[in-house]
């Protein structure tokens, strides 16, 4: 169908890593109290600039002119465990024409098992996926998307 006329070739990356809280409990630092929810949209915006960095002048100029605009809105709770596998990054379509991206990340409470304790999972894009959205994807319709969903909250 439409929708499937167009899947992306380049990947998400799943990131796993110790929360600051973790790494500040670990070093007797003074708590941090960092929102997380705004963890991969600032990653994102930062790997958005390097994409853009890389590619030809006139492939960016094109991108600024006519290219859909990617908006990386505050990043979303997942469940835990096996299920925040299977959660998606949310891609929708703004009022304003803009593709709003929303990832999920987990995070693990200092007080869990040891194991699991202070962990932060998020899922980031990577900079070929922003490369090949800038080149290509920009310039689709957004039902020609695979992965963009309906108008539904971010």
């Amino acid at each position: 169908g439409r929708r499937n006329s167009r899947n992306r070739c380049s990947p998400t990356l799943w990131v796993k890593c110790k929360s600051a809280e973790a790494i500040a409990a670990a070093i007797g630092a003074e708590a941090v109290n960092l929102s997380r929810g705004e963890r991969a949209a600032e990653f994102n915006r930062a790997t958005y600039k390097q994409a853009l960095g890389m590619v030809p002048d006139r492939a960016r100029e094109r991108f600024e002119k006519y290219g859909r605009p990617l908006r990386f809105v505050p990043d979303y709770m997942a469940t835990a465990g096996q299920d925040w596998v299977k959660t998606p990054v949310k891609y929708r379509v703004s009022e304003d024409g803009a593709l709003e991206v929303c990832c999920p990340y987990l995070h693990t409470d200092l007080g869990m098992i040891k194991r699991y304790a202070g962990m932060h999972y998020v899922k980031v894009l990577s900079v070929s996926l922003l490369i090949e959205y800038i080149l290509v994807d920009a310039f689709c319709a957004a039902e020609g998307l695979g992965y963009v969903t309906k108008a539904e909250e971010p």
